[in-house]
Parts: C-alpha cells; structure tokens; sequence
C-alpha cells in the first residue's frame, strides 16, 4: 500500500503565511526587546495520522487489527439544532468547538452550543 506522497512543506508554508507567522514572530521580538510584561508565545505542531486506510477486504488480508474507517455524521434536528458525531476522539485539541465552527457556517446556524448531547 502506498502512503499519500502530499507536500507537507508547501502546506506548512501556506497555512504560516494564511496566519501571519512571520507577523507574530516580529511582534514576539519587539515585546522581547522593549521588555514589555506581557510576552507572546508561539506554538504550532501538524501531524499525519492514519485513517481511513483501506476497504475492510484489503485490511482482513494483511491480518490488520485495527479498524480503518473514520465516520461522521451530521443532521438538522426538528428543534432547529445541527447534531454533529464523530469518530473522533478529543484529547484536549479543541474538537468541539473545530467541528462545530466547520458545521455552523455551512448549516447556516449561529455558534452558540458547541457540545454535549442534543436537549
């Protein structure tokens, strides 16, 4: 099987200009320097994680033991509120507040509860 050959450089490159990266870096310099109380700090981390590998077939052939799918769904509910499940598994990333901005738009909904069953 052949892992996606993306050109991560390039994504990486794109996503810091989309965010003003080199616009943050010279803001952190310039509180540094004037020794201002309150500093800035910068962190950014990507990773490629596997998902979605291949058909169950082709999984059960190489005796993998592991599932190879990832699901969501989303629906409009009579109540007028989007319910959005995942097979995602948060762990401190901000998941519910990521998928929730992703879904509001689109639905046309505001952004007010961004998790936890439907009531």
């Amino acid at each position: 099987m052949e892992y996606d050959s993306g050109n991560y450089e390039a994504a990486t490159e794109r996503a810091k200009e989309l965010f003003g990266y080199d616009e943050l870096r010279a803001e952190q310099r310039r509180r540094r320097e004037s020794g201002d109380r309150v500093q800035l700090g910068l962190g950014i981390s990507t990773f490629t994680e596997m998902c979605g590998l291949a058909p169950s077939r082709v999984l059960g052939s190489l005796n993998y033991g592991a599932g190879g799918w990832e699901h969501a769904s989303v629906r409009m509910l009579p109540t007028g509120k989007v319910e959005v499940i995942t097979g995602s598994s948060a762990h401190g990333q901000g998941h519910e507040t990521a998928w929730s901005q992703i879904v509001a738009d689109p639905a046309g909904r505001p952004l007010r509860r961004r998790h936890g069953p439907a009531r």
